[in-house]
């Protein structure tokens, strides 16, 4: 019993954090793949990247 109970839903919040951003990808990623106007997939193609930035700097952090 190494852990504290404390340690736990810190750990939790993070997994929570990191699902909720695969989510978020998966989603810009359907609605890419179902876009026709190349506008929209401009600002698709942005989110996405802000999404994969974000999960990129949870995973390494400084």
């Amino acid at each position: 019993m190494g852990r504290s109970a404390a340690m736990v839903p810190e750990r939790d919040e993070k997994a929570v954090e990191v699902t909720t951003l695969d989510e978020e990808i998966a989603m810009i990623l359907t609605a890419i793949e179902e876009e026709t106007v190349p506008e929209r997939l401009t600002n698709l193609a942005i989110d996405l990247q802000q999404a994969l930035t974000q999960r990129k700097q949870r995973q390494n952090p400084s």
